[in-house]
């Protein structure tokens, strides 16, 4: 089995409420905008949402994956997307999370992604 990860760590303070800052990364229009690499999210009605990615990888150079991911934990503190049920090749796992402190929101945002082929 060949296996490619990367994993996107940031923290950032916004001088908003939790609720603010929740609501905006709620809103998967503002991933696509704001997440490096993030070309596009659609949507299906069952809840299952379809992310494009472009990466470049060392060594391999650019590439370009979509992930089927669901939402497994949407609370005031916790938004996250998890890989889709049935998926065996693309895995993504995205969090946001939101810590009020005062007048500011701590916002800690984390992109995992693996991919896995027989061969490389």
């Amino acid at each position: 089995m060949f296996a490619i990860r990367a994993v996107f760590n940031e923290q950032v303070e916004w001088r908003t409420s939790a609720e603010s800052a929740r609501e905006f990364f709620a809103d998967l229009r503002n991933f696509a905008e704001l997440m490096p690499g993030v070309e596009r999210i659609t949507a299906d009605a069952e809840g299952i949402a379809r992310w494009l990615i472009r990466a470049e990888v060392p060594v391999v150079g650019s590439i370009r994956q979509a992930f089927s991911v669901f939402q497994s934990a949407n609370d005031a503190a916790r938004i996250e997307w998890s890989p889709a049920d049935g998926e065996d090749k693309n895995f993504l796992r995205y969090s946001a999370t939101f810590e009020e402190r005062g007048a500011t929101t701590r916002i800690r945002v984390e992109q995992r992604v693996e991919l896995r082929r027989r061969s490389a």
